[in-house]
Parts: C-alpha cells; sequence; structure tokens
C-alpha cells in the first residue's frame, strides 16, 4: 500500500447525465419486487413449491445518501442486490433511476442501468478474471462503454491509487497475487472506474478479518468526498452497517 499523496481521480470521458430530476428526486425508487424460485424435485423436475427469496420489497435511495440492508444468512439481501442490477430478472415489480423506469418501453436500458449503477460482491476472488492483470479488470468497464484505451488505461491507474494501491507495484498483478482485502479494493476500483452514480454493496467486507473490514469501510467513506456515489450497502452485522 502506497502512503505518497494520490492524484484527484478523473472521471470517465463519457459520464451519463446527472440529476435529471433534480436533488429531491430519489435516485432509486423500488416498487413491489417480488422473485420467487422454484423448487423441483424427481426425474421429471417437477416443481413441488416456491422459495420466496425477494417478497414484494418497496425502498427509496436519495441522492448522496447510504442505504443499510440488514438481515440474516440466506433471507434474500444477495438476490435483492442482483435484481436491481437486472442480473436476475424479477418475477413482479418496479424500478424507477431517477425518474426513469427501468426496462421499459421509452424507459433506461439495461446497458445504461449498468452504466449508471455497479457492484462489489462479497467473494472479492471469483469476481476477478484471474487471467486478466487487475489493472485491465478496472480499464475493461470503461473500454466497453466507450473509453479509448489510453484513457481507461489512465482510469485503471488513477482508481488504483484512490483505494490506496500504487499501479506500478499493483497494476501488473493477478488476483492470486492479492490479499483478501487487496482484491476488494480493486474490486472498488473497478465499480468506480465507470463513475457510477449508485454503487451496491453486497457483503462487501464479510470475508474479510476485522482490521481489513474496517480499512474497506473507511475507504469507502473516504471515496465518497472525491467520487460522491450512492451507496446501498447489504450486511449480515449490524455493527458494519
Amino acid at each position: 500500500m502506497s502512503t505518497t499523496s494520490q492524484p484527484h481521480v478523473t472521471q470517465p470521458p463519457s459520464s451519463p447525465a446527472r440529476d435529471r430530476g433534480g436533488p429531491a428526486q430519489p435516485l432509486l425508487t423500488v416498487h413491489n419486487l417480488r422473485k420467487y424460485f422454484p423448487v423441483r424435485e424427481g426425474i421429471l423436475n417437477r416443481t413441488v413449491g416456491h422459495i420466496q427469496a425477494v417478497d414484494d420489497v418497496s425502498f427509496s435511495v436519495m441522492k448522496g445518501e447510504t442505504l443499510g440492508i440488514v438481515g440474516e444468512s440466506g433471507c434474500g439481501k444477495s438476490t435483492l442486490a442482483r435484481l436491481l442490477m437486472h442480473l436476475v430478472p424479477p418475477d413482479a415489480g418496479e424500478l424507477i433511476f431517477d425518474g426513469e423506469a427501468v426496462h421499459a418501453p421509452d424507459g433506461m436500458s439495461l446497458r445504461e442501468l449498468r452504466r449508471n449503477v455497479q457492484m462489489v460482491f462479497q467473494d472479492s476472488y471469483s469476481s476477478l478474471n484471474p487471467r486478466m492483470p487487475v489493472q485491465d479488470s478496472i480499464a475493461y468497464g470503461p473500454r466497453v462503454h466507450g473509453a479509448e484505451p489510453a484513457a481507461a488505461r489512465a482510469l485503471a491507474r488513477d482508481f488504483l491509487w484512490a483505494v490506496g494501491l500504487d499501479p506500478e507495484l499493483f497494476g501488473p498483478r493477478y488476483p492470486h497475487e492479492l490479499s483478501g482485502g487487496q482484491k476488494q479494493r480493486v474490486n472498488v476500483a473497478r465499480a468506480l472506474a465507470l463513475g457510477p452514480r449508485l454503487v451496491i454493496l453486497d457483503e462487501a467486507v464479510s470475508a474479510l478479518d476485522k482490521s481489513v473490514e474496517a480499512q474497506v469501510l473507511n475507504l469507502l467513506m473516504e471515496l465518497t468526498q472525491q467520487v460522491h456515489p450512492t451507496y446501498r450497502f447489504s450486511s449480515h452485522d449490524l455493527n458494519a452497517a
């Protein structure tokens, strides 16, 4: 970890429009979101019941706010996070992002949603490509969304600095060469490199020991002063929340 001063973090060149509805409008509104998973058995694979992972959930997240969702393991927090990213299709319900309905006619497309919303997963290792140096992993998202390769690499370096990792030292490394806390810092950098308006943190510190957990949580708080994201944070640990 570097202790030298960190440069100002630049935003990606194609940052999305901000505050379409003004500061008083919620950034994300969820109406009656539902997801049931079928329980199947036998050689005929018959449905014999359903697991109610997310059942009629509604909430709003204001711009600049951190919303904490706390519950025991298995209660549906990760499913809810994936529903917000449309990684899992909902059975019912509606998502509204800054006044625009998501994945609706004349609404916000899934590509635009994922340009505005990024996620830090619980498993810091499996969420990184093991065959890709971490600097390339961070630069990948901006390149997919239109950044020039040189600009994407510059963003990756900036965000490695922002999360306390020297890009000269850590940028060329592969995930297996990093500790758990370092991998999760890379995941935070990757999420922020697109300049998202909302960052979903799904049990992002639960796999870390307490000292590293505190470092990552402090890092997330410090980054609000640089890139001003809105956080949606889920955890089974009330103290962490």
